[in-house]
Order: C-alpha cells, then sequence, then structure tokens
C-alpha cells in the first residue's frame, strides 16, 4: 500500500471504529426457538446473544433463562457484546481467575475500567451477581449514568447513578415502580434483556419524526427520553399557537403531544416547525440536536371511531381526536340525552354511554359529529356487547430473593401484608417492611434478632397469608435458605469541624466535630476523644470523655430538613469547642462507634481537622458552597477550582469528581493551591484523546465549616484538547544529505514559523551541526553538510524541544534511531 498521510490514516481508524458500533447487533433469526425454555418475553434477547456468538445456552435444548448467572460468565457475555480484544490486556491480579477461561475477559474488563473484584486478590467468577452489580458494570461499560431521580427506593449509594442510568436510556423498569431489585440475583434470562437494550441505546439524542395526527395535535418522537420540565416554548409552528398546559409526555419520556390553543387548529402550507434544544432526561448537559422543517398540514377527514369498551354497566367510546360537537347520539334507535344517559369527556375524545346491563348486545350511533377543523362525520354506527364485570380471582404470586441478612419478598401485585416464618419465629411486623406499591417487602433477618449469637444459618422459610386488595390470598410458600449475618464494623470516610453557635469575643462555643462512616452508627462501648495535636503542636493527655446524649450524638441532620436520613445516618457528632482556624487532630476511640447491628469500630480512629474561621454571630450557612471552574490551556492537563470558602479534604478526594460522567483518570492528581480555597486537578497526560466539551461534576464537598455544595454538586463544562504526548517513531535516510523523522501525529514549532529547537543529530555517534532543521509536512527534515550512506548509524535527540502537536502537546523528550 502506498504511504498515505497522517489525516488519511486516521480517518481509516475513525472509519473501522464506526463499522464496528454499526454492525454490533447483528440480525438473528429463530435462534431462540431451538431452546425450550425460552418465553416470548426473552426470546429477542437470546437471539441477539446467539447470533453475536456471546453465548449458547447450557445446552443443545436449555438456555437456562431463569438460572441466576454467575460473575465470570457476566465478564464472558459483557466483554464479547463490547468486542473488546482480549489480547495483551493487563492481567487483572485475581489469584481465582488466573488460567481459566475467565481470565483473559476479566483482565480485559477490569483494564477498561468496567469491573472491579470482591477484593485486590479476588474477583469470585463462581459468585452469583445481583441486579445491583450488574447495573454497575453495564452503566461502566456502556456510559449509561444518570442523575436524575427514580422512584426506586433501594437505588441508594454506590447503586444509585448506574441504575438511575439505566432507567433513563431506556434499559429497565425495575421490577415494581418502586423497587429495581437491587439485592436480587440476576438471571441469565434477565441479563440478555439488559445486554440487548444497552446495546441498542441511542446516545445522540435527536427529533425522529413530527406528526399532526389531526387538526389540533402534532406529535413529536425523539430517540431518547427528554427532560419534560425544558419543553416551555421549545417547539413552534408558524401560524399556530399551542396550549401549553395541555402538553402531554410518554411515560417514556420519548413522545410529546401538543394541543392547539383554543379553537385554533393545523392548517399550514410550508410553515416553518422548529423544535430547539431539549435537555435529556439522563443528563441535563446533553441536548436534542436542534431541528428545523417546512411543515404542511391540513385536516380534511372527519372523525371516527378508535375503540370501544364496554364492561358492567357503561360502554366507553373513544374517537380518533377531539370532538367539539357530539351531534345525535342514538341507542338502538332511540335518541338518548347528554348527561342523563352518556357523558363527553373535558377532551371531547371519549363518549361513555351509562345504564346498560351486562352481557347485553346494543347498537349505537352517533350523527353529525365534528372536529375542530369543522369535519363533519356522516352516520358511524358501533355495534358492542357489554361483558360482565371482571371478578378478580386471581391469587398473587411471590418470588424470593436471599442475599446476606435480608429477605427480599416480590409479588406480582400489590399485597397487604401477611405472615413470614423463619424456623419456629414469626417475623414481628415491625421488621417487615413494604414498599410504597406494595409490591415488595424486605425482612431484616439480623435487626428482627433471629440469629441468636451465630453468624449464619439455614432455617425452613414460611411466606403466607398475603392478600391482594380484592381479598385474593397467596398459597403458602415454603424454602430453605441460608442467612448471613453482617459482621463488618463501619469504615472511616471523613471529618469537618462545624460552627452552630454564637462566638463571644474571644472564645467560639458550640462547635461540633463530624465524623462520617460508611454505613449507619449507632453507640458502642463508652470511650475517649483524644486531641493529639493543636498547630502541629503535640497534646499531653487531652482526652474528652464521650457521652450520648451529652456531648456525643449518631446521625446528624446535616441539610437542616429537621430529619436525619439517607447519609445523614453515618455520621457521629461530637460537641467541641475549638479554636479559629486551628488545625486539629484527633484519636477517636473506635469501640464508641458500631452500625445498626452492634458491629463495634476495633481500631482507634485517626483523622485532622480544621476548625472554620471566627464569626461573630451565629452561622446561618446551608449548602452555600460554591465553585468556579477555569482551565489552564497551556499543557492541557490542569484544571483549577476557585471555591468561595476554606475547603476540607474532601476537595481533593478524587472520588468526588466526575469527568465526562466517568470517575476521574487513574493516575489524576489533586491538591490545594496557595489555600484551601484554590485547588488544581492534574490529569494524566494521554488521559484525554479527543478534543471536545466534557461536563465536569463534582458532589460531597463540603467546606471546613461542614457547609456542603449549593444545590448538592457543581458542573461546569470543558473544552478539553486531547492531551496524548507526540513521539519521534522513525528515522530515514531520504538521501546522503537528508534525515526525515517521522512522529505519531502532525508537529509544528511554537510559535508556528519560528526555528526548530532542542534537537541533537548523532551520525555513528558523534554529534554533527545540521545545515538545517525544519518541519515539513507535519514531521521533521534535517539537512547536513555531511554526505551520508545507508551503513551510517543515524540518531536524532530531542530534549526540550519547541515542537508541538496541534493541541499544543510538546513532544516528549526523546531519542530514535536507525
Amino acid at each position: 500500500m502506498a504511504y498515505q498521510p497522517k489525516s488519511y490514516r486516521k480517518f481509516v481508524a475513525t472509519a473501522a471504529t464506526a463499522t464496528l458500533v454499526a454492525t454490533a447487533i447483528a440480525p438473528a433469526v429463530g435462534a431462540a426457538s431451538n431452546f425450550t425454555d425460552v418465553a416470548p418475553k426473552y426470546k429477542d434477547a437470546v437471539d441477539y446473544l446467539v447470533a453475536n456468538n456471546i453465548t449458547q445456552g447450557t445446552s443443545d435444548t436449555l438456555f437456562g433463562t431463569h438460572d441466576n448467572i454467575k460473575r465470570g460468565d457476566l465478564a464472558i457475555w459483557l466483554a464479547k457484546a463490547l468486542k473488546l480484544d482480549t489480547t495483551g490486556a493487563a492481567a487483572s491480579g485475581f489469584s481465582d481467575t488466573k488460567g481459566t477461561r475467565y481470565d483473559a475477559y476479566v483482565s480485559v474488563l477490569k483494564a477498561k475500567g468496567y469491573i472491579s473484584g470482591k477484593s485486590a486478590t479476588e474477583f469470585a467468577p463462581n459468585a452469583t451477581v445481583t441486579r445491583g452489580e450488574m447495573a454497575i458494570m453495564l452503566s461502566n461499560a456502556y456510559d449509561l449514568k444518570s442523575d436524575v431521580a427514580t422512584s426506586f427506593t433501594d437505588a441508594v449509594g454506590n447503586y444509585k447513578t448506574a441504575i438511575q442510568g439505566l432507567f433513563a436510556y431506556g434499559v429497565t423498569t425495575g421490577k415494581s415502580d418502586t423497587m429495581f431489585g437491587t439485592s436480587m440475583n440476576i438471571t441469565r434470562g434477565d441479563l440478555a434483556i439488559f445486554l440487548k437494550r444497552a446495546a441498542e441505546v441511542v446516545k445522540t439524542p435527536a427529533v425522529v419524526s413530527a406528526t399532526a395526527v389531526n387538526g389540533k395535535e402534532l406529535v413529536v418522537k425523539f430517540n431518547q427520553a427528554i427532560d419534560k420540565s425544558d419543553l416551555a416554548g421549545k417547539v413552534s409552528l408558524t401560524g399556530v399557537t399551542f396550549d401549553e398546559t395541555k402538553t402531554v409526555v410518554s411515560e417514556d419520556a420519548k413522545t410529546v403531544t401538543l394541543t392547539v390553543k383554543d379553537a385554533g387548529v393545523i392548517d399550514v402550507t410550508n410553515a416553518t416547525l422548529q423544535i430547539d434544544q431539549i435537555k435529556t432526561k439522563a443528563n441535563a448537559d446533553v441536548k436534542t440536536a436542534k431541528y428545523v422543517t417546512l411543515f404542511s398540514y391540513k385536516d380534511s377527514s372527519a372523525p371516527a371511531v378508535a375503540s370501544v369498551e364496554a364492561k358492567g354497566t357503561t360502554a366507553v367510546v373513544t374517537f380518533n381526536e377531539a370532538l367539539t360537537t357530539v351531534g345525535t347520539v342514538s341507542l338502538d334507535g332511540k335518541e338518548i340525552s347528554a348527561g342523563t344517559d352518556y357523558d363527553v369527556s373535558a377532551d371531547g375524545k371519549t363518549l361513555t354511554v351509562k345504564n346498560l346491563v351486562a352481557e347485553k348486545s346494543y347498537k349505537l350511533d352517533v350523527v353529525g359529529a365534528k372536529d375542530a377543523a369543522n369535519n363533519m362525520s356522516g352516520q358511524i354506527t358501533v355495534n358492542f356487547t357489554v361483558a360482565k364485570p371482571v371478578v378478580d380471582n386471581s391469587k398473587p404470586t411471590v418470588s424470593t430473593t436471599v442475599s446476606g441478612n435480608k429477605l427480599t419478598l416480590s409479588f406480582s401485585e400489590a399485597v397487604n401484608e401477611g405472615s413470614v416464618k423463619i424456623g419456629d419465629v414469626t417475623v414481628n411486623a415491625d421488621y417487615v417492611v413494604a414498599s410504597e406499591d406494595k409490591k415488595t417487602y424486605t425482612v431484616d433477618v439480623q435487626e428482627a434478632k433471629l440469629f441468636n449469637g451465630t453468624t449464619f444459618f439455614t432455617k425452613t422459610v414460611e411466606v403466607k397469608d398475603f392478600a391482594d386488595t380484592s381479598t385474593n390470598k397467596m398459597d403458602l410458600v415454603t424454602f430453605t435458605a441460608t442467612f448471613t449475618a453482617d459482621t463488618t464494623a463501619p469504615k472511616f470516610v471523613s471529618a469537618a469541624i462545624k460552627t452552630l453557635g454564637t462566638d463571644t469575643a474571644t472564645t467560639r462555643v458550640n462547635d461540633v466535630i463530624l465524623v462520617t462512616f460508611d454505613d449507619a452508627v449507632k453507640a458502642g462501648a463508652a470511650g475517649n476523644l483524644t486531641i493529639t495535636s493543636i498547630d502541629g503542636i503535640y497534646q499531653s493527655n487531652k482526652k474528652v470523655a464521650l457521652t450520648e446524649g451529652a456531648n456525643l450524638a449518631f446521625g446528624y441532620d446535616l441539610d437542616k430538613n429537621g430529619k436525619v436520613e439517607g447519609g445523614e445516618k453515618n455520621v457521629v457528632a461530637i460537641a467541641y469547642d475549638a479554636d479559629a482556624k486551628s488545625s486539629y487532630t484527633f484519636e477517636l476511640d473506635g469501640k464508641v462507634v458500631a452500625d445498626t447491628y452492634g458491629n463495634q469500630v476495633a481500631d482507634t480512629v485517626n483523622f485532622s481537622a480544621v476548625a472554620p474561621e471566627f464569626t461573630t454571630g451565629p452561622s446561618t450557612d446551608k449548602k452555600d458552597v460554591t465553585v468556579s471552574v477555569s482551565q489552564t490551556v497551556t499543557n492541557n492537563v490542569d484544571i483549577a477550582l476557585t471555591f468561595n470558602k476554606l475547603m476540607s479534604d474532601s476537595a481533593v478526594n478524587a472520588s468526588n469528581y466526575k469527568l465526562g460522567g466517568k470517575a476521574l483518570p487513574a493516575g489524576t492528581t489533586l491538591k490545594f493551591v496557595n489555600d484551601r480555597m484554590n485547588v488544581v486537578i492534574t490529569l494524566p497526560q494521554g488521559s484525554v484523546t479527543a478534543n471536545g466539551k466534557y461536563a465536569l461534576e463534582a458532589t460531597n464537598l463540603t467546606d471546613t465549616n461542614g457547609n456542603t455544595l449549593l444545590n448538592g454538586k457543581a458542573t461546569a463544562t470543558l473544552d478539553l484538547k486531547e492531551n496524548i504526548v507526540p513521539t519521534a517513531t522513525k528515522v530515514t535516510l531520504a538521501d546522503s544529505k537528508t534525515i526525515l523523522v517521522d512522529f505519531s501525529e502532525v508537529v509544528s514549532t511554537t510559535p508556528v514559523g519560528a526555528a526548530v529547537s532542542g534537537v541533537t543529530v548523532k551520525v555513528n555517534n558523534v554529534a554533527i551541526t545540521p545545515a538545517s532543521v525544519t518541519v515539513e509536512g507535519g514531521d521533521v527534515k534535517v539537512v547536513t553538510t555531511n554526505n551520508l550512506n545507508a551503513t551510517d548509524s543515524l540518531t536524532v535527540e530531542f530534549k526540550n524541544t519547541n515542537l508541538v502537536d496541534a493541541n499544543g502537546n510538546a513532544v516528549a523528550n526523546s531519542t530514535v534511531s536507525k
């Protein structure tokens, strides 16, 4: 192949990548029909897996639809679905996958940051996978994360943004309206559905279609869920005014129906339809593309009946558009009256006939019905038979999941509480907690004190007497389950000093030390807080005895809403009068702190904190930390943050930031500059591989006074440049006096046109003085006064050179030889 310029080489690489994406989902015809356990719900997803050689089932006839999947098999499926190259990936370091069939797949997924192990050395390939763990893996792999809250009460902690992302992008609807099923095991069939949906997510939001379905309604469809709160004023059609109070957004937030205001209708020719950018549900920083087209429509069709539903004593007749005039309505040839015999809905779309008899047939005639465009129907005749009222005789069914110390009961419909018996003990109703929709009940076996001093036990579980709203009781369900107690003590996360009360002229009072752990806390044993140093000066035997209710509290109302909830339950609050702006180190007796199950912290907790500035009145701050973001573009790696307050160490904790929806790249450093109000985030060289706009998000930040970020988080959009360092790749003798040096990308001098500096040329290990060193075609050309031949060894060294790539990244100090 003839030599091609670098721009061509980059195009080929991009085109190849696009081809892989476009062909990721191959068509599958009837693949799942070979399996006897694949119901219609799973067929398309299983076909996708089989057609793409992701899995072939557990046997020739069974897919294993309802079997729990193992962590190792999930890794294989995910790597194959992503079409990852498993050759050359760094070893995962997991001793239990080394040399197994899982090894290469686990290694490549770990190298890309999509998965992690149970520990640094253990992946646990044969363990089952919870739906929450699966959500994290898929959201990492397909970059599906969202900060938009869902109604799932179990989308919490590390699982929260992952589950929200899967919901926002339409990958999941949850086990119920309020439960994702985070702690439940994921089955092979459900994972098949998740993988297919994740692969089909469209990441470029846009309008799919805009259609007038009648003279009053315009229906706009999107390929991605939109934020309905951002719709106001975004859709315009020349000559038409929409009534935004009547706008309807579909449940999946992908279809918007707009209604023309008052008596107006859609009757336009070559009018401009414009749909401005709208925020997406998944990410407010990502918006749909602007949509503009010429639009023509005239409603010339008379209204017609779309459907009839007759049961009990009524028949609901739905029209295909709103009626402005109902016309004359007759039942079995006799004209009937509005109000007495039928009602018309406020939107004019339904007509409800009343006073009917079940199991009797009727003929309904509607004559002269008109729509908003004044199209009038002729005689519309509908024949129907009224069905008996539906009697619910179906018993609710239940599926059960045991995870550690909790039992989850997932019912087929809403039920009222029944009985749960474990061994010989009927669980107290206080420990059987229902979800809001009453479809899921969670039993905390450890809280119910059923372990009796053991760390695990296996017993028969009996579930009965749960009944639906029609009083149908479930059938008795019994099974054997093993429960494992939570024996892990809380772990220290962070600490800060916060001012609560009023300062006198010389002394601050009512300070509180807030110590945060990774789990909800309660009182353990008696103990002390020891002040080990103040402003670097060692303190001898300076201890404070801690007493709950006096100077010690477990749980703290950080947001001042009158409730201790969520992560606020993880905070230990210690009253202590600190000196303004002083730096403290503390030792807390670990035994003071326990989790809700009584697991005490065994070791001493050592931490430091800085007291806030001196004030002359009570602190009224509440979530008032703000941050401004600027980018140092000279090196493409530094992001500067400026806060309005002195910040705690949370501001230099990488886990509190995301860039482009992902964790900061490995190797990123954060440090305070000048004072605790300025932070510089330094990205590792090579971590940004493409120019563009990246969202930087900060959460969980507190100042030294314990105040949190305004609105809970801060976001900024950064224009980042690719920061891969260009390197010399090849040296060639072009002719007897010319040496050419190729680079990994096009380079030039800075400033443009300046003489090349920082280049040393050696021939047979002897430095020479070139006649000229210039940049031509993005590479370096060296012209010598010496006559060179093919047998000469050539070395070109670059040190502190003024050569840069198109994004200003300086050429690395390096040597290239021939």
